[in-house]
């Protein structure tokens, strides 16, 4: 039977690199369902690769039609940009016959463990903050006040680690990687 696995942590932990070489590694095991998001693309994001990229309307409109099931807010802001998974990009991996990767955050974690009890795995990935703070501002693209935020978010991701059925270290990535497949797969 098919899973569906959250890939969750602080900004910075790698959670998008982690995906990439489970795909990479595994492509007969592993599909990612992309989320919607309402925040423009960076440099090297391409819509229908990293993200499903819509307006603020859209997704608004994409969450009352039921399409999108759950919306974050992320780095403090709840006027947008949004983020939030939807049911079409998420059977499309599974009707593959594939286990569903994507990075969820809190709020994600709690709406996949509601609709998908049976079949829902919750990984938190976790890196020391000093770690953190380098990759983000190794990563390019991201401002002071930007970093600043996300090491807000950091503290705030270790008062619901109830929410996650395993906790993974990210220093070294092979091994984090293979962790993460014998959770899943068994193997």
């Amino acid at each position: 039977m098919q899973k569906i696995v959250s890939i969750s942590g602080p900004s910075g932990v790698g959670k998008s690199t982690i995906i990439n070489k489970l795909l990479e590694l595994y492509p007969e095991k592993y599909g990612r369902f992309l989320s919607y998001t309402s925040r423009p693309m960076r440099d090297y994001e391409v819509n229908g690769i990293h993200y499903h990229f819509i307006s603020d309307d859209q997704f608004k409109e994409y969450f009352k039609n039921g399409e999108i099931f759950e919306r974050s807010y992320r780095h403090g802001t709840e006027n947008g940009p949004f983020w939030g998974m939807g049911k079409k990009p998420l059977q499309l991996v599974l009707d593959q016959g594939l286990n569903a990767l994507n990075d969820v955050e809190t709020e994600g974690v709690k709406a996949l463990k509601k609709l998908y009890p049976g079949s829902y795995i919750s990984i938190f990935v976790n890196i020391e903050k000093e770690d953190i703070i380098k990759r983000l501002t190794d990563r390019g693209g991201t401002t002071c006040d930007e970093v600043q935020r996300r090491l807000d978010d950091y503290d705030g991701y270790f008062t619901e680690m109830e929410l996650f059925d395993h906790v993974v270290y990210n220093k070294d990535l092979n091994k984090c990687v293979s962790e993460i497949h014998k959770i899943v797969c068994g193997d």
